[in-house]
């Protein structure tokens, strides 16, 4: 079984300022696609939207949903010591609350075990946004790209939190994560690309 969900599009941003970011005008904040199963064994749904959306539409789908449920630390979808990302740079943005960020990973690998998938460059989006603290996921390929979510998670925030926190709490950190497959997650505070504060 398969269900396709459209949901609402992000409105056109603005870029960043920073040597790491990017040019202005150049990308714009889109959906991602989940494709992925919401029961453990069971069939992969579609669904389109912001993560929050996604995730609402995954309990709408099974009240009973618990991503515990799908192991995922015991998953080698590819193993983080051979699959990380290929640079990461520190203090490229206004900082976010790293409590904030710990808890944007959670969200992110709350939606299972399913792929991501991001339209073509000018693709971005934003994967997390709580207390003016938000986790982007930008595609610089001329094609779609669908990692697995949690490697988002896991992996590339992870690393950011990882290699550019300097104090634990609400401490402020920001940083950008490239993967060898020409995508990066950003980490700092909201409204870089112009769609408005969390």
């Amino acid at each position: 079984m398969k269900l396709s969900i459209l949901v609402l599009t992000v409105p056109v941003l603005a870029s960043f300022a920073a040597a790491t970011r990017m040019a202005a005008h150049e990308f714009k904040l889109v959906p991602i696609t989940y494709v992925g199963p919401i029961t453990p064994g069971g069939p992969n749904f579609t669904i389109t939207g912001t993560p929050k959306q996604i995730y609402d539409q995954i309990i709408a789908l099974n009240p009973k949903y618990d991503v515990a449920a799908f192991n995922l630390e015991k998953r080698d979808f590819i193993s983080l010591a051979e699959r990380s990302p290929t640079r990461v740079a520190c203090n490229v943005e206004r900082g976010a609350a790293q409590d904030q960020i710990v808890q944007g990973i959670a969200a992110i690998i709350n939606l299972g075990p399913g792929s991501c998938y991001l339209g073509p460059k000018p693709a971005c989006t934003r994967l997390y946004c709580s207390q003016n603290s938000a986790i982007y996921f930008c595609n610089d390929n001329t094609h779609a790209i669908g990692p697995s979510c949690d490697y988002l998670g896991y992996g590339m925030t992870q690393d950011i939190l990882n290699q550019c926190s300097i104090c634990g709490g609400s401490c402020a950190l920001s940083g950008q994560a490239w993967d060898e497959d020409n995508y990066n997650v950003i980490v700092g505070g909201s409204n870089n690309f112009g769609e408005g504060y969390c």
